[in-house]
Protein backbone atom coordinates (compact mmCIF):
# COMPACT_ATOMS: atom_id res chain seq x y z
CA UNK A 1 0.00 0.00 0.00
CA UNK A 2 1.21 3.59 -0.85
CA UNK A 3 0.08 6.10 1.04
CA UNK A 4 1.51 9.63 0.89
CA UNK A 5 3.88 10.72 4.76
CA UNK A 6 1.99 12.52 6.92
CA UNK A 7 3.57 15.23 8.70
CA UNK A 8 5.17 15.10 11.85
CA UNK A 9 3.18 16.60 15.04
CA UNK A 10 3.82 15.86 18.93
CA UNK A 11 0.73 15.47 19.80
CA UNK A 12 -1.94 12.53 18.14
CA UNK A 13 -1.82 8.99 16.52
CA UNK A 14 1.36 6.72 16.79
CA UNK A 15 1.72 4.87 13.83
CA UNK A 16 4.12 2.45 11.99
CA UNK A 17 3.77 3.72 8.02
CA UNK A 18 5.42 -0.04 7.46
CA UNK A 19 2.34 -2.19 9.05
CA UNK A 20 0.03 0.51 9.79
CA UNK A 21 -3.42 -1.78 9.67
CA UNK A 22 -5.66 0.56 10.26
CA UNK A 23 -5.31 0.91 14.13
CA UNK A 24 -2.38 3.46 16.07
CA UNK A 25 0.44 1.79 18.32
CA UNK A 26 -0.07 4.37 20.45
CA UNK A 27 -0.82 8.12 21.41
CA UNK A 28 1.25 11.38 22.31
CA UNK A 29 0.14 13.93 23.99
CA UNK A 30 2.11 17.27 24.29
CA UNK A 31 5.25 15.66 23.34
CA UNK A 32 4.65 12.33 25.20
CA UNK A 33 4.10 8.78 24.22
CA UNK A 34 1.84 6.94 26.16
CA UNK A 35 3.24 3.11 27.33
CA UNK A 36 2.46 0.57 24.39
CA UNK A 37 1.89 -3.15 25.16
CA UNK A 38 5.11 -4.03 23.57
CA UNK A 39 7.13 -1.42 25.84
CA UNK A 40 5.17 -2.10 28.50
CA UNK A 41 7.00 -5.10 29.93
CA UNK A 42 10.51 -2.76 29.89
CA UNK A 43 8.71 0.00 31.92
CA UNK A 44 9.55 2.24 28.76
CA UNK A 45 6.53 4.55 30.09
CA UNK A 46 6.11 8.51 29.31
CA UNK A 47 8.94 9.01 26.26
CA UNK A 48 9.28 11.69 24.67
CA UNK A 49 8.37 11.41 20.93
CA UNK A 50 12.00 11.77 20.16
CA UNK A 51 12.92 8.84 22.88
CA UNK A 52 10.30 6.81 21.40
CA UNK A 53 10.95 7.02 18.16
CA UNK A 54 14.70 5.95 18.78
CA UNK A 55 13.79 3.44 21.38
CA UNK A 56 15.60 0.05 20.52
CA UNK A 57 12.47 -1.77 19.66
CA UNK A 58 11.33 0.76 17.47
CA UNK A 59 15.24 0.79 14.85
CA UNK A 60 12.49 -1.35 12.60
CA UNK A 61 9.70 1.24 12.15
CA UNK A 62 8.90 3.82 10.17
CA UNK A 63 7.29 5.96 13.08
CA UNK A 64 5.11 9.34 12.22
CA UNK A 65 2.49 11.17 15.02
CA UNK A 66 -0.22 12.58 13.33
CA UNK A 67 -2.58 14.85 14.38
CA UNK A 68 -6.75 14.10 14.07
CA UNK A 69 -6.57 16.06 10.62
CA UNK A 70 -3.73 14.05 9.11
CA UNK A 71 -4.46 10.98 10.80
CA UNK A 72 -8.52 10.77 9.52
CA UNK A 73 -6.80 11.31 5.94
CA UNK A 74 -4.20 8.42 6.39
CA UNK A 75 -6.81 6.18 7.97
CA UNK A 76 -9.67 6.91 4.75
CA UNK A 77 -6.96 6.53 1.98
CA UNK A 78 -5.64 2.70 4.38
CA UNK A 79 -9.48 2.27 4.38
CA UNK A 80 -9.36 2.81 0.09
CA UNK A 81 -6.82 0.86 -0.64
CA UNK A 82 -7.32 -2.47 2.00
CA UNK A 83 -11.26 -2.75 1.09
CA UNK A 84 -12.84 -0.14 -1.13
CA UNK A 85 -10.53 -0.71 -4.36
CA UNK A 86 -10.49 -4.42 -3.73
CA UNK A 87 -13.27 -6.42 -6.14
CA UNK A 88 -15.96 -8.10 -5.17
CA UNK A 89 -15.40 -11.47 -4.24
CA UNK A 90 -17.89 -14.34 -6.07
CA UNK A 91 -19.38 -16.91 -2.91
CA UNK A 92 -21.91 -19.33 -2.78
CA UNK A 93 -25.43 -19.02 -2.71
CA UNK A 94 -25.47 -20.70 0.31
CA UNK A 95 -22.90 -18.54 1.82
CA UNK A 96 -25.34 -15.65 0.69
CA UNK A 97 -27.88 -17.09 2.35
CA UNK A 98 -25.56 -17.57 5.51
CA UNK A 99 -24.65 -13.82 5.55
CA UNK A 100 -28.55 -12.74 5.22
CA UNK A 101 -29.66 -15.08 8.19
CA UNK A 102 -26.65 -13.69 10.59
CA UNK A 103 -28.95 -11.05 11.69
CA UNK A 104 -31.14 -8.31 10.34
CA UNK A 105 -29.80 -6.52 7.33
CA UNK A 106 -28.96 -2.52 8.08
CA UNK A 107 -30.25 -2.46 4.60
CA UNK A 108 -31.54 -4.19 1.56
CA UNK A 109 -32.92 -3.67 -1.88
CA UNK A 110 -33.07 -4.26 -5.51
CA UNK A 111 -31.06 -1.69 -8.01
CA UNK A 112 -30.95 -2.86 -11.76
CA UNK A 113 -31.98 -6.57 -11.23
CA UNK A 114 -29.32 -6.94 -8.53
CA UNK A 115 -30.85 -8.12 -5.36
CA UNK A 116 -28.41 -6.66 -2.27
CA UNK A 117 -28.04 -6.25 1.83
CA UNK A 118 -25.88 -4.84 3.45
CA UNK A 119 -24.83 -6.78 7.06
CA UNK A 120 -25.24 -4.90 10.02
CA UNK A 121 -22.74 -5.64 11.72
CA UNK A 122 -19.43 -3.34 10.94
CA UNK A 123 -16.10 -4.08 10.55
CA UNK A 124 -15.13 -0.97 11.81
CA UNK A 125 -16.95 2.86 12.01
CA UNK A 126 -19.32 2.33 8.75
CA UNK A 127 -17.39 -0.56 6.91
CA UNK A 128 -19.63 -3.29 6.50
CA UNK A 129 -19.93 -6.66 4.52
CA UNK A 130 -22.03 -5.93 1.20
CA UNK A 131 -23.80 -9.09 -0.41
CA UNK A 132 -25.19 -8.82 -3.69
CA UNK A 133 -26.70 -11.50 -6.03
CA UNK A 134 -27.50 -11.10 -10.14
CA UNK A 135 -28.51 -13.76 -12.42
CA UNK A 136 -27.39 -16.73 -9.99
CA UNK A 137 -24.19 -14.93 -9.11
CA UNK A 138 -23.41 -13.99 -5.88
CA UNK A 139 -20.76 -11.23 -4.84
CA UNK A 140 -19.48 -9.95 -1.58
CA UNK A 141 -17.54 -6.91 -0.64
CA UNK A 142 -16.62 -4.84 2.05
CA UNK A 143 -18.09 -1.65 1.75
CA UNK A 144 -18.62 2.04 3.35
CA UNK A 145 -22.67 2.25 4.39
CA UNK A 146 -22.09 6.02 4.29
CA UNK A 147 -20.31 5.62 1.01
CA UNK A 148 -22.81 4.50 -2.21
CA UNK A 149 -19.99 4.87 -4.41
CA UNK A 150 -17.75 2.04 -2.29
CA UNK A 151 -21.07 -0.59 -3.41
CA UNK A 152 -21.44 -3.55 -5.37
CA UNK A 153 -22.92 -2.28 -8.80
CA UNK A 154 -23.84 -4.12 -11.75
CA UNK A 155 -20.84 -3.69 -13.31
CA UNK A 156 -19.26 -6.21 -10.74
CA UNK A 157 -21.00 -9.15 -11.73
CA UNK A 158 -19.38 -8.64 -15.64
CA UNK A 159 -16.00 -8.21 -14.41
CA UNK A 160 -16.92 -11.61 -12.44
CA UNK A 161 -18.20 -13.15 -15.11
CA UNK A 162 -14.79 -12.50 -17.31
CA UNK A 163 -12.68 -13.76 -15.02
Amino acid sequence: MTLSMPTFATSGYVVDLNTFDGIPITLANDNVVTCTRDMSEHKDRNLTVAEFIAHPSNQHRQIAVMDDAEYDKYLAAYYQSAYFDKPAEVITKDRFLECLGAMPALRQGTKLGMTYFLMAEPLTGSIVKMCAQYNGVFLTKWVDYLAPATWITPQAFRQAEVV
